[in-house]
């Protein structure tokens, strides 16, 4: 339920099939994981910013987005 684009930088641009802004607050509530809702820019509508972190952090993310996409 996710498009995650290639990147050759240290982040992802992920669009989820699902509105992204609740998994964006929910990976930070449950989670305390900060990441971008880079909805503000008019081409990025729907994408989530997520920057590559520890392995630990990544699996809160991986499981983050399971918990919101079921």
């Amino acid at each position: 339920g996710v498009r995650v684009h290639s990147s050759g930088t240290n982040f992802l641009l992920v669009r989820p099939n699902v509105p992204a802004r609740p998994i964006f607050e929910h990976l930070f509530r449950a989670h305390h994981l900060l990441i971008s809702d880079a909805g503000g820019y008019p081409e990025l509508d729907n994408y989530l910013r997520i920057s590559v972190g520890t392995p630990e952090e990544n699996d809160l993310v991986v499981r983050g987005f399971g918990e919101c996409l079921g």
